[in-house]
């Protein structure tokens, strides 16, 4: 049986990022209409901001994951030492 939550785990990460965007383009599309910078201008902060953005959670996503697999003991690559279904090539499990 699963229970419902009343804030959505869900729907609040998404909602977050909507405003995020909707605020981004706003500043960047006044920018332009005050004349302080050319659309162009503004694609290409938008495009180096992504940019950095996706490096930045790249680099935090390995280190998550190194720490991670620190706390449970695992000091081995992630692909290495999978478990194999089923017994061995002796027969033993």
């Amino acid at each position: 049986m699963t229970f419902a939550t009343f804030a959505s785990a869900h729907a609040a990460p998404a909602a977050t990022a909507a405003a995020g965007i909707a605020y981004a383009g706003l500043v960047g599309w006044s920018r332009v209409y005050l004349g302080v910078h050319y659309p162009l201008d503004v694609l290409a902060g938008a495009g180096i901001g992504m940019a950095v953005g996706g490096v930045i959670l790249l680099a935090l996503q390995a280190l998550l994951r190194r720490a991670c697999r620190a706390a449970n003991g695992h000091h081995a690559p992630a692909d290495a030492g999978t478990p194999k279904a089923g017994p061995g090539p002796t027969g033993e499990p």
